[in-house]
């Protein structure tokens, strides 16, 4: 699942790309909103709400949505499509006839933007804040709340494991099966037989296989003028 951190550089690409751009027409193909039109209205802003993101128009509409394993976002250039095996959820073609694509989009929503309590409220003011403070109070926790040793390998690619002390491997987004780039200790994760190392076992108690997530569909179908 793409994490906030993630989320939050993908809202500020998204922003710079788009944000002041009017769109030209719209096609939805969603249940609840194939009948939502966009058509005339600007894109003011992207934020990112811990592991959500909204985008806000002109017309006081907020358009959110839920990445979780699967979704991504994306930006095609003028007179470029998307492959027919990709499930677009949202095509928005822009004034300068790129076209902002949302693919593969487990949750959407449509919510007028004074409204976004109600898909966004639960998570309170700043998300970001409270887990800055959050990590800050306890600096040895790790997600499962048990303040052991921490185990984590993520971003610690040749780096001795905090467990075992075996160098920590790294495979990129495009030398792996699930399309995420990927960290585990060979150690303490030990392939399956005839498995793939980009593929490790299930992993031991107490560690923690970090994955920086990135849609298959993004990184199979990316282009040079698709955001990165």
């Amino acid at each position: 699942m793409a994490e906030g951190d993630s989320i939050a550089r993908l809202a500020a690409r998204l922003h710079a790309a788009t944000a002041g751009r009017t769109v030209r027409a719209g096609t939805f193909r969603h249940p609840r909103l194939a009948l939502a039109d966009l058509s005339g209205q600007r894109i003011e802003a992207w934020r990112p709400c811990g592991k959500h993101l909204v985008m806000r128009t002109s017309a006081g509409l907020t358009l959110h949505s839920h990445l979780r394993m699967s979704g991504s976002w994306s930006v095609l250039g003028p007179g470029k499509r998307l492959p027919r095996s990709v499930q677009a959820r949202v095509l928005l073609r822009l004034d300068d006839d790129r076209t902002l694509a949302g693919i593969v989009l487990p949750v959407l929503d449509l919510v007028r933007t004074r409204d976004e309590d109600r898909v966004v409220g639960h998570l309170g003011s700043d998300p970001r804040a409270r887990l800055r403070e959050a990590v800050a109070t306890n600096p040895r926790q790790v997600t499962t709340g048990d303040p052991r040793r921490p185990h984590w390998v993520y971003g610690r690619a040749r780096r001795p494991c905090y467990r075992c002390g075996t160098p920590v491997a790294f495979r990129p987004a495009g030398r792996t099966p699930h399309g995420r780039e990927t960290w585990w200790c060979p150690g303490c994760q030990r392939e399956e037989a005839g498995g793939s190392a980009a593929e490790p076992s299930r992993p031991r108690e107490g560690t923690v296989v970090s994955t920086l997530v990135r849609s298959r569909e993004a990184c199979s179908h990316r282009r040079e003028d698709e955001i990165p």
